[in-house]
This record gives C-alpha cells, sequence and structure tokens, in this order.
C-alpha cells in the first residue's frame, strides 16, 4: 500500500498557464490525505520560493533545492550544501563570464546579477522580479546548497567541465540547477524514505522534467505528467495526462487500488 507521495512543482502541481494548482489537484490530494498518505513536495525551488503551495494546500514536508535541503513540520530530515571553494569558483566564473545565477540558501536566494534570460522565465511563472537582493556572493556566510544558473547547455558541459564535484540538473531550456554530485531529489527522498522505513513499493512520485527522472526511477509507482519531456516519460511507470486536464487525478484513479 502507498504510504507517501511526492510531487515537483512547476508543470505537475502548479500550471505554468494559470500559475495555480488545479481544482481538480486539490481534489487528487485531498483524497490522497483522507487514505493517510504523507504528501511531500519534491522540488528544485528553495524553500524561500516553494512554500507558496501552503496557501493552496498543507503538505506534509519538502524535499527543496533538487534535495540539498529536506525537511517536515518537526525538523531537517537532510541538509547537503555545496562546498565554499566550489562556491567561490563559481561565482568568479560567473562574474568574468557575465553568467547570472541565483545561489540558494534554506532561508533566502541571492543574485549576483539579473539578465533578460532569467527575467524571460520568471515571467513565465508569473513573477515581474527575483525573489532575492543582488548581492556579492563573496560575501555570504551562511551555506549555500544549489545554484539556478541562466547558462545554454553548451556553458554548462564547460562549466561541469571544471568543477567534477558538482552536477546539473536542467529542467528548463535557459537555466540548470547546480548541485553537489552526489545530490538530486532521489537522494532527498531517499532521507525521508528512512525517516519513517518506507520502502520503494510505498512510495509515489510525481514529475514532468528531466531533473525528475531520478526520483522518478526511483519509485515503482511513477508518474509523469503528460507535457513532460521525452526523457522524463521514458523513465515513467505510467504518464498521465497534462496538469491542465487533470494529469495528477487521472493518475490518482489509475493507482486507485494501490492505495
Amino acid at each position: 500500500m502507498i504510504k507517501a507521495a511526492f510531487f515537483d512543482i512547476d508543470g505537475t502541481l502548479v500550471s505554468f498557464k494559470t500559475h495555480i494548482i488545479p481544482k481538480s489537484t486539490i481534489e487528487a490530494l485531498n483524497f490522497l490525505r483522507q487514505k493517510g498518505i504523507k504528501l511531500y513536495i519534491a522540488t528544485g525551488r528553495a524553500p524561500s520560493s516553494a512554500k507558496f503551495v501552503l496557501n493552496h494546500f498543507d503538505f506534509d514536508g519538502f524535499v527543496c533545492m533538487s534535495g540539498q535541503y529536506c525537511f517536515d513540520k518537526t525538523e531537517t530530515i537532510n541538509e547537503d550544501p555545496i562546498n565554499n571553494n566550489d562556491i567561490l569558483k563559481l561565482f568568479n566564473y560567473f562574474e568574468q563570464n557575465n553568467i547570472a545565477s541565483a545561489f540558494e540558501t534554506k532561508s533566502t536566494i541571492y543574485f549576483n546579477r539579473v539578465n533578460d534570460t532569467m527575467l524571460a522565465f520568471l515571467n513565465k511563472i508569473g513573477k515581474t522580479k527575483p525573489d532575492g537582493d543582488i548581492v556579492d556572493i563573496s560575501k555570504i556566510n551562511e551555506p549555500i546548497y544549489q545554484l539556478t544558473s541562466y547558462i545554454t547547455k553548451e556553458e554548462e558541459d564547460i562549466i561541469m567541465k571544471e568543477f567534477p564535484s558538482l552536477k546539473s540538473m536542467r529542467w528548463y531550456p535557459s537555466f540548470t540547477n547546480i548541485i553537489k554530485k552526489e545530490g538530486g531529489k532521489a537522494q532527498g527522498i531517499l532521507k525521508v524514505m528512512e525517516k519513517y522505513n518506507w520502502s520503494k513499493d510505498e512510495i509515489m512520485t510525481f514529475g514532468d522534467a528531466d531533473n525528475d527522472i531520478d526520483m522518478l526511477e526511483l519509485s515503482n509507482y511513477s508518474v509523469c505528467l503528460g507535457e513532460g519531456t521525452p526523457e522524463a516519460k521514458k523513465h515513467a511507470k505510467f504518464i498521465t495526462t497534462d496538469v491542465d486536464n487533470d494529469g495528477i487525478l487521472n493518475a490518482i484513479r489509475h493507482f486507485n487500488s494501490l492505495l
């Protein structure tokens, strides 16, 4: 029987078109809650930009920053920041090459600069400016868990060769998330599973993008939304309709016998 479900936010729970969680998804979440199933967010977002979902539904916990910082209502379950030397080297590289990036902590998001590429994506998710300050990153005195860097795939390949201790998890054409090489959403979910002694047969995962692949592979009952990437679909056990066409609710109906 399923004991927990983990949901990506953008393109999975929240529509890129309306920027809200559809009513049919709320219906599905309430159905799972009534069954006693724990409901977690599993996102590339930092906590400060992910908690808006609590305005729509009371989730039990969060796997944030691609698994690098995880918490529930009572405690921090996992935290795995990037080595500070790597942060400083990346910051210097970005400054030399005029690259805009977010540097994400557990409490806030800092930016080294803002450019048109960043603003175009923010507009797509319903924002007009970043949720954070532009600062000298070298003077930040707190752990940084993830970078969201506005670079092309070609730039990404060059940077990753220079930083073998890090890895890139791209989920949108104009940017990628950079985390520790050992990290990922699946690693964060495993920490939550360890806390509750859940097995892969007792969790469901829902995603739509390439940075969801590891968590789609982790669960024996994984779901990719209909507008998901071709690679994400390859790794899901079930492909549902898109978020705006009752995708989550249809997936719950498909797996109803397990609930």
